[in-house]
């Protein structure tokens, strides 16, 4: 019988809905450790819970994107293709992201990192990511490569790189450097690139691991880079107008 108010539940929120279960179960039966679906999607599924080897949570957390297909099974790699704003967003995120690939087909999970310095296969509206059957397929094996999303081994360098490029931004002056002589400009141009030196490390870490510092400390590196790239081209003007004469 049919009614015209009846309500459906159409295959493709079917195929999605079993995705994102299947992708939670299978997340926590491999690696032990919480998976949450949330019931509101802002570019982002769910997030698992990164727990030490006790079962005991510190806080850490990975999110997670979940996409869901049926494809050919001769196939050697999978593919989804995912809105360029979506991809823009995971790698600004202050947490690490992860994309799941559901093959419902097989009722297996494949996972990748999204990196701040990955290059996709394409552009325009979507973007190409590919899963390799076996390397990329979720299982304990996977723990290890999880925990370094949250703890890089590189992480480690951050603090004392910080200390550094602070201790080094401070000998640069506080004056107008058209003011100074030329030997002056010359002492503070290799000053500048001693800054941007500790300046281009941490700005190489932070491209893979940028959830490691805060909003303050991603506002201090923008001041501290601006702050040098104006020193620089002050100091290249000035050093012409004297050496011109001027």
């Amino acid at each position: 019988m049919q009614y015209e108010d009846q309500m459906e539940y159409p295959k493709r929120s079917a195929n999605g809905d079993a995705g994102e279960y299947l992708a939670a179960y299978s997340l926590t039966k491999a690696l032990g450790w919480p998976c949450r679906l949330y019931g509101v999607d802002l570019g982002v599924d769910a997030e698992l819970e990164i727990l030490d080897d006790q079962g005991v949570s510190r806080g850490d957390i990975v999110k997670v994107q979940i996409k869901t297909m049926q494809p050919e099974k001769t196939k050697p790699e999978l593919a989804i293709y995912v809105d360029e704003r979506h991809i823009d967003y995971w790698q600004r995120f202050c947490l690490p992201v992860i994309v799941c690939c559901v093959d419902l087909s097989q009722e297996k999970v494949y996972w990748r990192q999204i990196t701040a310095t990955e290059a996709f296969r394409s552009r325009g509206q979507s973007r190409k990511v590919t899963f390799d059957r076996e390397v990329d397929l979720i299982s304990p094996q996977a723990r290890p490569l999880l925990e370094k999303l949250v703890h890089p081994a590189e992480s480690k360098e951050i603090l004392p790189l910080f200390q550094e490029l602070e201790r080094r931004f401070a000998r640069l002056p506080q004056g107008i450097v058209r003011f100074f002589d030329l030997d002056q400009i010359v002492e503070i141009d290799s000053l500048c690139e001693d800054v941007s030196e500790v300046l281009q490390k941490l700005e190489r870490i932070l491209a893979f691991f940028p959830w490691r510092v805060n909003a303050f400390e991603n506002a201090r590196l923008g001041a501290i880079r601006d702050d040098v790239l104006a020193l620089k081209r002050d100091g290249a003007m000035a050093a012409a107008d004297i050496l011109n004469g001027g």
